[in-house]
């Protein structure tokens, strides 16, 4: 570190302080690193890569070195190798992605970076997936998103995980590219799914609600004193209904029911309904035509449980 300071003021001397680290601690690959450094600006590329390489099989997971190492191969224009030396650095020290995510999304958003990192998403790192995660979010445009994506897709091993796959139809949903989405949604459903949710506006409550793609969405509603689950309850088709439980009287109140909610503003006619809360007492007047049953089932925990099952 000393040498690394005196060496625009005094080369020479900084090179013979370099030296003597080396000898004196060979086990520590930093100061063999600083004079790969040194013989990388004085042109001696051969001397120098050889430097690099022996530092790091010295210390091969030393995070900071790591990091080091990325700065010299992109110095040589070696951009495939300098990513490749950062996904290490993250992988040694996950607390570097505040620093690190930034320069990936940079690759990312970059048409001619962005294939440095196909190499990582066909085999990804343990920390991609935040990755992802966070770029899809964040991006300032969709292309960045899409074709990572389908580096992603072209993995036959390692393909997209479920928390990938939501970012992704989550994006394209904010973006308006609804049929994209859509596509994209139904086609990573189960059969099981398909059955359940593939028809839009037509999904039943057979599943857990995930709150992601073109399924059930349901907005955290425990502070309004509503909890959505799904239950088994009798008089029902299939094996579960929407299950809503009041801990506490509302007034006036109403449930939204959103099959899709990045569509609402694309169909106001008909996309969003509203469903009064019915009082104690009032059975099944004033149901939603779109909700098969709606039947009380008497005071539950905190409240009363009603169940709803769509048609």
């Amino acid at each position: 570190y000393k040498a690394e300071l005196t060496y625009d003021q005094d080369p020479v001397r900084a090179e013979q302080m370099l030296i003597r680290a080396i000898r004196e601690n060979p086990a520590d690959g930093r100061a063999l690193m600083h004079m790969a450094m040194i013989r990388l600006n004085e042109g001696d590329t051969a001397t120098a890569d050889r430097m690099m390489d022996v530092a790091l099989q010295i210390n091969p997971v030393n995070p900071r070195m790591l990091m080091q190492a990325a700065k010299y191969w992109y110095q040589r224009d070696a951009l495939d190798r300098s990513v490749g030396y950062l996904s290490k650095a993250l992988e040694a020290d996950i607390g570097l992605k505040t620093e690190l995510f930034p320069v990936f999304m940079q690759l990312a958003e970059s048409p001619s970076a962005r294939s440095s990192l196909e190499t990582l998403a066909v085999v990804p790192p343990p920390w991609w997936e935040g990755f992802f995660v966070e770029l899809a979010r964040k991006a300032g445009n969709t292309d960045s998103v899409r074709a990572l994506y389908g580096y992603r897709r072209a993995s036959q091993e390692y393909p997209p995980t479920d928390d990938e796959r939501h970012a992704y139809i989550s994006r394209l949903q904010r973006d308006g590219l609804l049929d994209e989405a859509y596509l994209r949604w139904v086609n990573s459903l189960d059969e099981d799914g398909r059955h359940a949710l593939g028809y839009l506006f037509n999904g039943n409550f057979e599943l857990e609600l995930t709150g992601t793609g073109f399924g059930w969405h349901v907005v955290n509603l425990r502070r309004s004193g509503i909890i959505l689950n799904t239950a088994k309850t009798n008089g029902i088709q299939g094996e579960a209904a929407l299950q809503i439980t009041r801990r506490r009287k509302l007034h006036g109140e109403v449930l939204h029911t959103d099959p899709a909610p990045a569509c609402l503003n694309e169909d106001p006619a008909g996309l969003r309904e509203k469903l009064p809360v019915p009082q104690p007492g009032e059975g099944d007047r004033g149901a939603h035509p779109s909700l098969h049953r709606l039947s009380e089932q008497g005071p539950g925990q905190g409240g009363q449980v009603r169940t709803l099952q769509q048609q």
